[in-house]
């Protein structure tokens, strides 16, 4: 199975984009308009977000080179992030809290593990290329061989667990709930975040079991001899995501 869900060609990217930039300055200019004219700051609030997507789109059209890929891994976990908030905030209403406090523990937690996984990956597995190319640990781009447009690969389960345990921490800290309440409250998100982790892992062909004979076995292209191997990336999703969900 290809990773690779869609190939947007370049072209058509940096159409979508400049079509895009025209809407989000018309936009802009209509909502700074309307501000000024009702001293409506949160019309100039509205405004100057704009301005900031505008600026993103643009940056699109001026430096994009090369086509854009969607991963199923990318929208796996897109579809992770969507899932977990609903579940985490049916858990919130369950335990008697109000949506505010979901949706704000929910940010917090989706930045550590996703600023954690990051590092967590360049600290643990690639150090020293990321050492010489530090722009790329947050940055979509390749610097290594002209300007590519890449997007953000490689994220760490060790270091996303970290992350969501010191950003639920410091969350718990300013709101002044239970850090075990709060943990209670999120935790059955992390099994179904970890099952989406798993899948792409097994769509991309990477971190693959041992050899075997089994007929259960499969062939994964990326590794290093042609045989058959366990598929433990859907054991994993399976034990460790659905059956402790």
């Amino acid at each position: 199975v290809s990773p690779v869900l869609v190939t947007i060609p370049v072209d058509w990217l940096k159409g979508i984009a400049l079509v895009l930039a025209v809407g989000l300055a018309i936009a802009a200019g209509y909502y700074w308009w309307r501000g000024r004219k009702r001293g409506s700051e949160e019309d100039k609030s509205v405004a100057s977000t704009l301005l900031y997507v505008l600026a993103a789109a643009v940056l699109v059209v001026v430096l994009v080179k090369s086509a854009l890929e969607i991963r199923y891994y990318g929208v796996l976990f897109a579809a992770a992030l969507f899932v977990g908030y609903y579940v985490m905030r049916w858990q919130f209403r369950r335990g008697g809290y109000g949506d505010e406090k979901a949706e704000a523990l929910f940010l917090y937690a989706a930045l550590g593990f996703i600023i954690g996984a990051r590092l967590g990956y360049v600290l643990f597995y690639n150090l020293s290329y990321y050492l010489r190319h530090p722009l790329e640990i947050f940055l979509p781009f390749s610097f290594s061989d002209g300007f590519t447009f890449t997007g953000i690969s490689g994220m760490s389960y060790h270091g996303g667990l970290i992350g969501i345990l010191l950003a639920v921490f410091w969350f718990n800290c300013k709101a002044k709930l239970n850090y075990w309440d709060g943990m209670v409250l999120y935790g059955p998100v992390v099994p179904l975040g970890y099952t989406v982790g798993r899948l792409g892992n097994f769509i991309n062909g990477e971190l693959f079991g041992r050899a075997t004979t089994s007929p259960i076995g499969m062939y994964f292209p990326q590794a290093p001899e042609k045989v058959l191997r366990h598929p433990s990336q859907l054991y994993e999703a399976f034990f460790e995501g659905i059956f402790l969900f």
